[in-house]
């Protein structure tokens, strides 16, 4: 937000930009110098600061430096979970609760053509907090796997 102080007369006197904390604005004035932030390939959300294949928006969702490569339990884990003798693809992933500007979205697909979230698609099997600041969460596909069934699951952030 921008904020503007004005004198008795009305006059404009001093305007400021301030950035939030909990942003990805405030971690990518945290993280990259003046030069890098004219590059959004180096420090957009859909940038790669250290090359390393980990878009900027995830390295803020999931609480990372710019220039650190998250560790294997940093990033999400494909897995799977049994319900009533049937096995699910499941994903876990965990988060900053802070970067409330991103929003994360598991998808699944059959084929890598149409991916689809929500309710009828996706099942939240846990939420937990850290006490650190993160949540993990735990989201399955509806449908089983099968001999018969090739299933994808992915997560998505929109920001």
């Amino acid at each position: 937000p921008t904020f503007t102080a004005t004198n008795d007369q009305g006059s404009d006197v001093a305007s400021t930009e301030m950035i939030l904390e909990g942003t990805y604005n405030y971690w990518f004035d945290v993280f990259f110098n003046e030069d890098e932030k004219q590059d959004p390939l180096v420090s957009g959300p859909e940038g790669d600061a250290l090359g390393d294949g980990v878009l900027n928006i995830f390295k803020y969702v999931f609480a990372y430096p710019a220039r650190l490569s998250p560790v294997p339990d940093g990033i999400p884990q494909f897995g799977t979970v049994f319900v009533d003798d049937k096995e699910y693809i499941s994903l876990t992933y965990t988060y900053d609760i802070t970067a409330t500007d991103v929003t994360l979205t598991v998808r699944v697909s059959g084929g890598l053509d149409t991916w689809n979230s929500g309710p009828g698609f996706t099942t939240e099997i846990s939420r937990e907090s850290n006490l650190d600041g993160t949540e993990t969460v735990v989201v399955r596909d509806n449908i089983p796997i099968g001999d018969e069934v090739t299933r994808f699951i992915q997560l998505l952030a929109t920001y």
